[in-house]
């Protein structure tokens, strides 16, 4: 009886369900079930001139272990392949490519390299392990570059860590030794590879000394290493008040590295861009505030030179469980470009950026994934603010000496309500923590703050909402 009453209110209240914060602009949307394979992931993705292919693992039944799938798609949407491979050897994938209508997979378990050969069906063929020495451990993602597969080896005996090549169909070429970084604090040896396109220098992001088991860490190492090995320069990166980093990703450019990550403190969870320049020193932290405290599987990654999107999930207290996916869109400043929010009984699970500057999204519940393809506007919202859109900030004067008036009025211009503003510098250290209603206001909707102390730079201030909604909404120059 329950189920049928669930049922009914599901049909009562579908398009409760469907409805989003911003209308998701859909180009297409393809839904399947991948066959015996559940709990789904996107590991990998490529885009040719005829089809995008997606690189899924999931866990078969009654397994404890991760096989593959293929789902290729053409760009109107069609369904053109759904196979999946159930082994009893876990299998999960990096890459594949196509031979003679065999399907090669580049695949890892605890460290080990595997070679899985399907046919086009997906039945297993083969499935080679790749010989390593017994304390060789193969520790990072690999990524592809330069029609090759480049993977970091470890040698847990000696710590020393080596660069290995291999070709499309995933035979090696040659192998690189890397240089030993200099810090002295204990590096897990899981460093995330990248390499810049302008030089073909590598770079390795190490973490350690300490990985706590929620998954975060306290130190970053981030090493830079010329074609042959030898290191350029090596940076350390510990947050002020040895906060503890959720890493998630980075990107090289010309002149400068970012770095993303998140930071739990006590119940506040926010997203940060560290910028570093090509010496690897600190330019910049800019904290991305929102309110993520009952948000889950925060994640966070560049999906072109210029924008980033984070997303996540938090369970909707609907009885159905219906799950409310968020993904917020930015630019490499912070400034917020498109923001959606919308309720579904699927989770997002991965996406990426099109070459038409599209977006791709993943989502997935138990067995079924549902792809869809979302175009995104290009208008930039500038010192985005998470108030009603009737709601003006403005702050004055700019460049300030001694105070700075914060005017925030709606158009029926009531007066300030915040519950705090905090103003931050540069590398993200908050400098004042003001309770609105300690301060008297100097006007209808004005609020004033002393920052003569404050050294010359520029600040952002974040002002947080009487409904809880916060954003860093401005920036002002300390003369």
């Amino acid at each position: 009886m329950k189920f049928y009453i669930n049922f009914l209110i599901l049909i009562l209240f579908f398009p409760y369900f469907s409805k989003s914060q911003a209308e998701l602009d859909k180009v297409w949307e393809v839904n399947c079930k991948v066959k015996n394979l559940s709990y789904l992931n996107l590991i990998n993705y490529s885009i040719d001139n005829k089809k995008i292919r997606l690189l899924i693992d999931g866990q078969p039944p009654k397994l404890l272990l991760k096989n593959p799938a293929i789902i290729d798609i053409d760009f109107n949407g069609n369904l053109l392949k759904n196979i999946s491979t159930v082994m009893s050897k876990t299998a999960k994938p990096y890459f594949v490519s196509d031979l003679n209508n065999e399907h090669h997979y580049f695949t890892k378990y605890d460290g080990k390299i595997n070679i899985l050969v399907t046919d086009e069906d997906g039945d297993s063929l083969s499935f080679v392990p790749f010989d390593l020495p017994s304390n060789y451990y193969a520790t990072s993602n690999p990524i592809y570059y330069n029609e090759s597969i480049i993977q970091y080896v470890s040698d847990f005996e000696t710590l020393d860590g080596y660069l290995y090549y291999f070709d499309k169909f995933f035979n090696k070429k040659f192998e690189i030794k890397l240089e030993k970084p200099k810090s002295e604090l204990y590096l897990y040896p899981y460093p995330r590879l990248k390499i810049d396109s302008a030089n073909f220098d590598l770079f390795t992001l190490f973490y350690g000394p300490t990985l706590y088991l929620d998954g975060s860490v306290d130190h970053l190492v981030l090493v830079k290493y010329d074609t042959l090995g030898k290191i350029k320069w090596e940076t350390d990166i510990q947050l002020p008040n040895n906060k503890r980093i959720f890493y998630q990703d980075y990107k090289i450019e010309a002149d400068n590295i970012f770095i993303l990550y998140y930071v739990k403190e006590d119940k506040d969870k926010y997203f940060s861009i560290l910028k570093l320049n090509n010496n690897g020193e600190i330019i910049t932290n800019i904290p991305l505030y929102d309110d993520l405290t009952n948000h889950f599987w925060l994640r966070t990654k560049f999906i072109s030179n210029d924008r980033i999107a984070y997303w996540g999930y938090n369970v909707s207290a609907d009885p159905l469980e219906v799950s409310i996916n968020f993904l917020k869109i930015l630019n490499i400043n912070g400034d917020i470009l498109n923001k959606y929010e919308w309720q579904s009984f699927h989770t997002i699970i991965g996406l990426f950026e099109t070459h038409l500057s599209n977006l791709i999204i993943l989502t997935s519940r138990i067995d079924t994934l549902s792809v869809m393809e979302i175009k995104l506007s290009t208008v930039s919202v500038h010192d985005y603010n998470y108030f009603a859109d009737n709601t003006q900030i403005s702050i004055h004067p700019n460049p300030a000496s001694d105070f700075i008036t914060i005017q925030l009025r709606n158009k029926g211009l009531q007066p300030f309500a915040a519950d705090r503003v905090q103003i931050f510098d540069m590398l993200g250290l908050e400098v004042i923590s003001t309770p609105s209603a300690s301060q008297p206001p100097t006007g209808e909707g004005n609020l004033r703050i002393d920052v003569s102390h404050l050294p010359t730079g520029v600040y952002f201030v974040q002002i947080i909402g009487s409904n809880g909604a916060c954003s860093i909404v401005k920036k002002f120059v300390k003369m």
